[in-house]
């Protein structure tokens, strides 16, 4: 017989709860959360469990107790938003897992600010160890942000700005202690980054003014060189790198990126899909860093990097529903081979080359399989004298692959 365990979507107050929430607090032997929410049900009189730093150890715990009592988990706002509830998802095949949702605490910063939340992109720095993805957080229009005592809507703020200076006009709001002592604040971000607030906030960065100056980031597509760390010329140019994007036909899922270089095309790409997930291997350990760093500066959590050969570092790797190959020399004939059999049906390869030798490997690579070859040739203005002259880069050659769905 399989045991049974409700997850309590508590809202932002008492008076959230339903009539369904209280039977199942009723019926419960034990009740765990944070203190905090342990705190508004001082009459319980079962056992109670409080939800600390040691999150996992406690969730196989309360796992284990619910083979043979009744465990009730209270989830601040709605337990699935950035909530505690998705470590209860799927996490013991044998205890079935019932979840009552509640209103959220970016639904009731919304709703005191009078915005519709559809269009909304949400994010949350609670807790957080990854980088702070500034790039999505600002071009949306309406942008909600759970924040934590560390990492306060100031904080954030300041963040956002650093990254991106123009973004100190930026009108946002600040809705604190939400369900109980609330507090709303409107500001820019400058105005914001100097203030003060409680532990529980949510930033909203709100809909730019369309008549005012451009506040907001571009899309990340072929942005100058300047803007990545890289050794010189080893790089995918801006617009060699937006053509490979365009062929790639990115979207959810993996991509590698292989003699990734700068890692360009895979700080990109993630920036362009947020439900994409890149893997850039590279060889050299200095330039290994400033893909790293590459990826530090554009916000991306997203984007990971392996030092070591391409040939050697393709096993472990996820199985890509898309692959650049930007490097590879001698072996560049063996990298595409090898990816485009992880590749996954449907997925495509692109390889780009700029000297004989790897065209020739490419061009005797896969043929059965290659759907096009591009050659993209670029010219730019070059002061001579007194005037202009259009001074061309090396040709580059891009072989463009496509496994069949099956």
């Amino acid at each position: 017989m399989k045991g049974h365990l409700t997850i309590i979507g508590c809202g932002t107050r008492v008076q959230d709860l339903t009539p369904l929430h209280i039977q199942a607090l009723d019926d419960a032997d034990v009740l765990a959360g944070g203190r905090r929410l342990l705190n508004w049900f001082p009459d319980f009189q079962g056992e109670t469990l409080e939800i600390g730093k040691h999150v996992r150890e406690t969730v196989a715990k309360l796992f284990e107790m619910a083979r043979e009592q009744r465990v009730a988990v209270l989830a601040s706002g709605d337990p699935l938003f950035f909530g505690i509830g998705a470590r209860f998802v799927d996490a013991s095949p044998d205890i079935d897992v019932t979840i009552l949702p509640n209103v959220s605490a970016a639904q009731q910063a919304l709703a005191r600010l009078a915005l519709p939340w559809s269009e909304a992109r949400f994010f949350s720095v609670h807790g957080r160890k990854a980088r702070l993805p500034w790039r999505q957080i600002l071009a949306a229009a309406t942008t909600v942000i759970y924040t934590d005592p560390k990492h306060n809507p100031a904080i954030v703020a300041k963040e956002l700005i650093a990254f991106y200076p123009p973004a100190t006009q930026r009108m946002a709001a600040v809705a604190e202690n939400l369900g109980s002592s609330e507090r709303i604040s409107k500001g820019n971000l400058k105005e914001i980054a100097g203030q003060s607030f409680s532990g529980l906030a949510v930033l909203v960065l709100l809909p730019p003014d369309t008549q005012e100056k451009i506040i907001t980031p571009p899309l990340s597509l072929g942005e100058e060189d300047c803007h990545f760390a890289h050794q010189q010329g080893l790089i995918t140019h801006p617009e060699v790198r937006a053509v490979v994007l365009s062929k790639l036909r990115l979207g959810a899922g993996v991509l590698w990126d292989l003699g990734a270089g700068s890692g360009s095309v895979a700080v990109e790409a993630c920036g362009l899909c947020p439900d994409l997930s890149a893997y850039a291997v590279e060889k050299d350990s200095q330039r290994v860093k400033m893909i790293e760093e590459n990826a530090r500066r554009a916000g991306l959590a997203s984007c990971h990097v392996t030092e070591g050969n391409v040939l050697e570092n393709m096993e472990g790797l996820p199985a890509p529903r898309a692959v650049f190959v930007g490097g590879g020399g001698n072996d560049v004939g063996r990298i595409v081979e090898g990816a485009f059999a992880a590749l996954r049906p449907g997925g495509r390869l692109v390889a780009s080359a700029v000297l004989l030798g790897s065209k020739e490997q490419l061009q005797n690579t896969l043929e059965e399989a290659r759907i096009e070859i591009v050659e993209l040739e670029i010219r730019r203005a070059t002061p001579v004298g007194p005037g202009q002259m259009m001074k061309p880069d090396n040709p580059v050659t891009l072989y463009i692959f496509e496994k069949k769905a099956e």
